[in-house]
C-alpha cells in the first residue's frame, strides 16, 4: 500500500478507510462523554461483589455506556 497509494484511488475500500478514519473521532467523543460520568462507585461495588474485572465490565460500564455508543452512531450516520 506504501509503495504504490495510487491503488486506493477511486476504489471501495478507499473511500471505506477513508469514511471510517473522518467519522471514527466523532463516535469516540460521544462513547468517552458517557464513560466519564459513569461513577468509580459502580465499579468498586462490583469488586466487593467479588466480580473479577471482566466482569465488571460486561455487567457495569458496557451496559451503562451504551446510550453513548447509540449516540454515537447516530453521529456517524447522519453525517
Amino acid at each position: 500500500i506504501v509503495d504504490r497509494p495510487a491503488g486506493l484511488l477511486n476504489t471501495t475500500t478507499g473511500v471505506i478507510i477513508v469514511s471510517v478514519y473522518s467519522s471514527i473521532s466523532f463516535s469516540s467523543l460521544a462513547i468517552f462523554a458517557t464513560l466519564q460520568t459513569i461513577n468509580e462507585n459502580f465499579a468498586r461495588a462490583a469488586a466487593v461483589h467479588c466480580a473479577n474485572p471482566v466482569q465488571t465490565f460486561f455487567r457495569v460500564t458496557l451496559p451503562l455506556s451504551i446510550p453513548g455508543m447509540v449516540s454515537g452512531g447516530l453521529i456517524v450516520f447522519s453525517l
